[in-house]
């Protein structure tokens, strides 16, 4: 992408399913990129840095001819082009702090998470495992079981999760929560008063509220049943 001289280099962090880089260049971020594979996200940075008007004074000769036609004024008159890259619009807030986190780590020679934390079960649905989310009030949270997508959403799971609950005398809680996406986060919650015993079950993670909901539902059913065919995990016992 530059001339030989100039040595860019990418830093991509893990976050949830999906990675996050940015291609710098000395200590100036040029650009970001997100994506499900590593090589996506950093081939996202690289395509995002070069439409950073910074980046056209630093272009070998073959990308200059190529972008020609949006060479920044200033620098066609001769003037030293600032970085222009700071923070992308296109690019969600938990994804920046992920990356800065990454960038202080690098910074005091600490090794960067660069896999993804998350298990997915396949079957159409996908859950995640441990997934780290960053709320809209700025707190975080970390979901042991979250279903992300489902192949098909039983709209009476809820009325089952009742059904069960409501034969040991407790009713379920749902609370959720807005993560900085956009995205609802349902957590299904066991509580009995009596016995003084509160505890969360699962998660569903959707645009809409009520979904978010049905999938925390409709993952718990899922894990019951897998326990009762004695498939639950290790740390499920």
């Amino acid at each position: 992408m530059l001339d030989a001289c100039y040595k860019v280099n990418y830093l991509t962090a893990a976050h949830g399913l999906k990675f996050v880089s940015c291609v710098r260049l000395d200590d100036k971020i040029l650009g970001y990129g997100i994506g499900e594979r590593k090589k996506d996200s950093e081939t996202r940075a690289a395509m995002d840095a070069i439409q950073n008007p910074y980046s056209f004074q630093f272009f070998n000769a073959q990308l200059r001819l190529k972008y020609k036609d949006q060479m920044p004024q200033d620098y066609e008159n001769g003037k030293q082009l600032d970085c222009v890259v700071s923070s992308h619009p296109n690019v969600p807030s938990d994804f920046l702090e992920v990356l800065s986190e990454a960038l202080a780590k690098e910074e005091a020679g600490l090794p960067v998470q660069s896999t993804p934390k998350t298990v997915i079960e396949g079957g159409g649905d996908s859950i995640a495992k441990n997934m780290l989310f960053y709320l809209a009030d700025g707190r975080n949270m970390t979901a042991k079981r979250v279903m992300l997508d489902a192949a098909e959403i039983n709209m009476n799971s809820k009325t089952e999760v009742y059904a069960m609950f409501n034969k040991k005398g407790v009713k379920p809680v749902y609370n959720t929560m807005v993560v900085q996406s956009g995205e609802f986060l349902t957590e299904l919650v066991y509580s009995d008063e009596k016995r003084n015993v509160m505890k969360v079950l699962s998660y569903g993670l959707d645009d809409k509220r009520q979904l978010s909901q049905q999938k925390a539902a409709q993952l718990y059913l899922h894990l019951i049943h897998k326990k009762k065919h004695g498939e639950e995990e290790e740390d499920d016992k």
